[in-house]
């Protein structure tokens, strides 16, 4: 009895070992294997935030678990995203990375994420982090912000002139100071968008089009 108890750790121990060499699963030593940052320091309310993973090292890194980091307020450490993780196994090769983009939802809440500071850490126990801070704009700045995001999408001229001509007009009332004007034009902006949506604009860029609209509607009522 003893023996085939012994027999059978030795066959365990031995399939351990040969996975281990099959796979190259090691410890990761986070200073000098894994970098964890954001494309940018500060983002502007309702901006992506992309959260960039690399393999620095010379190895392949096996991650458990996705994504390998948490967003939290800082610094009262409250989770913002995500609120689920994926249960699989992943890799990075050597001078590879995952890039992930937020768009600033927080999936705790149900709501979006308020200007402030922010820290992302790992949840492996690397003792990976990074800081960014979210700013909000006043209205028209926010206005000019969200007519060069449309002008970047390389949209139909007929469409891309629709939409920032209805943002334009907000920002000449904003100028006028006609904050019912310019609550009107946005909302024609959004209905407008909305008409697009999966069809001249993806479903993506509809939601990010609305959500910012809505929020210099906000800005703007106070």
């Amino acid at each position: 009895m003893m023996l085939k108890a012994a027999s059978r750790i030795m066959l365990t121990l031995l399939f351990i070992g040969v996975l281990t060499l099959a796979f190259n699963i090691q410890p990761t030593c986070a200073e000098s294997r894994l970098t964890l940052e954001t494309d940018k320091n500060v983002y502007i309310l309702g901006e992506n935030v992309k959260i960039i993973l690399t393999n620095v090292g010379s190895e392949t890194d096996w991650i458990g678990g996705y994504p390998a980091w948490t967003i939290f307020t800082y610094p009262k450490e409250e989770p913002v995203y995500p609120k689920i993780f994926a249960t699989l196994l992943w890799w990075l090769e050597p001078g590879e990375n995952d890039t992930v983009t937020w768009n600033q939802y927080n999936e705790y809440t149900q709501s979006f994420a308020e200007p402030g500071m922010y820290v992302i850490r790992d949840t492996k126990g690397w003792g990976l982090s990074t800081y960014f801070e979210i700013v909000a704009l006043a209205p028209k700045e926010a206005l000019e912000q969200l007519i060069k995001t449309v002008e970047s999408w390389n949209l139909d001229k007929g469409i891309e002139n629709s939409l920032t001509s209805k943002l334009q007009k907000a920002y000449r009332s904003l100028d006028r100071e006609n904050q019912k004007a310019a609550i009107c034009q946005l909302t024609a902006f959004i209905d407008k968008v909305e008409t697009l949506r999966d069809k001249k604009l993806t479903i993506e860029q509809a939601d990010q089009l609305i959500a910012e609209a809505q929020r210099i509607i906000d800005l703007i009522e106070g």
